[in-house]
């Protein structure tokens, strides 16, 4: 799960973030988006659209954007590190990878 924000209208149209869902495996387009921006509620539409279309997956991975992870030591220690977005998740049981690019490749 990962946005793009990306003048993609060419001008045509205010720039905008494509979030995107590959699956890991077949490398097939779960789902494609077109966002105002990378949000928190953005990624929340995105969440729900994906579940209505392919149901409960076992994970996402993503990047180490702020919707995805809390990057400083602060809060209750139950919930470091997750942001309202990682708790949804870990609700709905599904694992949050979040990953540089260098270590999925590796």
């Amino acid at each position: 799960m990962d946005g793009s924000p990306h003048d993609w209208f060419e001008g045509r149209r205010d720039q905008c973030c494509l979030l995107g869902c590959i699956d890991d495996t077949t490398s097939r387009i779960m789902l494609l988006k077109f966002v105002e921006r990378e949000s928190t509620e953005s990624y929340f539409l995105a969440l729900e659209k994906y579940l209505e279309m392919h149901g409960r997956p076992r994970s996402f991975y993503c990047d180490r954007f702020s919707v995805f992870r809390v990057n400083r030591e602060e809060g209750n220690v139950k919930t470091r590190g997750l942001t309202q977005f990682g708790r949804a998740l870990k609700v709905l049981e599904i694992d949050l990878i979040c990953e540089t690019l260098k270590q999925k490749e590796g």
